[in-house]
């Protein structure tokens, strides 16, 4: 899904949820369905705007993850009714309802709605994946854990959750059907977001000095080569070569999918990653550590940051 594409159907949306404006009755048209009527009818909470105040978010959060705006909105509405401070009784926070264990592992912070709209649309992009992009599977794992819907071999014959998968896909239909009737102009992707996608499987992965291969580990440039070669980018080994190879890129020209840099006090490169957007990137950091998402804005590698590269 194109960054054009996902503006437009994240307009569309925000329009669909945004108070309608008073025009003159039409004898021969039917009422439209509104996406926010149809949830007056279908909760008792009064709907929240979830297009409006975190439209640039959400429109994010899909870019980065491939995971459709009207799915990452119907599950908002689901999860916390679009209000970020919203805490379970089982402690999950904010939008989409991340517990906080969830989010350390994402290398989120719940409390922010950004990242927690971002941690919770990568969570389900995760779970996409996993169960060969069903969405239905994808959001009973959301709500019930994979393990329940491994076990099962389907959505788990657990009321609430048949209950929330059935919610959340209904939601998402209504908006994709009053979506549809005005369908986005086609424009070329981003060539770097598969490679995001690709990297995000391996979070967790332990760091492992000369791994390159999910079966040994990783470390920060064997991580970078073997997911540059899962999309036909063949990248030398180790970090200082990578950073002379490819298309120079400084941080503000950064686009997912880009190489990042980073030098040591005596100025030779000494760790890289592949950048996501949002100003972070993920990595394999060190040793005892997991592969993961950090900021480029952290201390560490703030100071330290070298360039970018755009392998082709």
């Amino acid at each position: 899904m194109s960054v054009a594409t996902v503006q437009q159907r994240i307009a569309e949306l925000e329009a669909l949820l945004a108070p309608p404006p008073i025009r003159q009755p039409i004898a021969a048209a039917a009422p439209a369905r509104s996406f926010a009527s149809a949830l007056e009818r279908a909760d008792t909470r009064a709907p929240a705007a979830l297009g409006g105040s975190y439209r640039a978010e959400i429109e994010s959060a899909s870019r980065e993850t491939g995971v459709d705006p009207a799915l990452i909105l119907a599950v908002i509405r689901a999860e916390s009714g679009g209000d970020p401070d919203a805490v379970s009784p089982a402690g999950a926070i904010g939008l989409m309802q991340l517990m906080p264990q969830t989010a350390a592992g994402l290398a989120v912070d719940p409390r922010d709605p950004a990242q927690n709209i971002l941690g919770g649309a990568r969570y389900l992009r995760s779970m996409l994946d996993r169960f060969g992009g069903d969405e239905r599977l994808a959001l009973a794992a959301y709500n019930a854990g994979p393990g329940a819907v491994s076990r099962y071999g389907g959505v788990p014959p657990y009321p609430e959750t048949q209950r929330y998968v059935d919610r959340v896909v209904g939601y998402a239909t209504e908006l994709r059907a009053s979506s549809a009737a005005a369908p986005p102009a086609a424009a070329p992707s981003l060539e770097g977001e598969p490679i995001v996608r690709t990297a995000m499987q391996f979070l967790g992965t332990p760091y492992s000095w000369g791994g390159e291969s999910p079966s040994t580990g990783f470390d920060c440039s064997g991580l970078v080569q073997y997911v540059m070669a899962q999309h036909g980018k063949q990248v030398p080994r180790v970090a200082a070569d990578q950073a002379e190879t490819g298309q120079l890129v400084s941080r503000d020209e950064l686009q997912p999918g880009d190489a990042v840099f980073f030098r040591y006090d005596d100025g030779s490169i000494g760790h890289n990653g592949i950048y996501i957007g949002g100003d972070r990137f993920i990595h394999a950091p060190k040793r005892g550590d997991v592969v993961k998402i950090s900021s480029l804005s952290g201390p560490w590698y703030s100071e330290r940051f070298s360039h970018g590269r755009r392998y082709s």
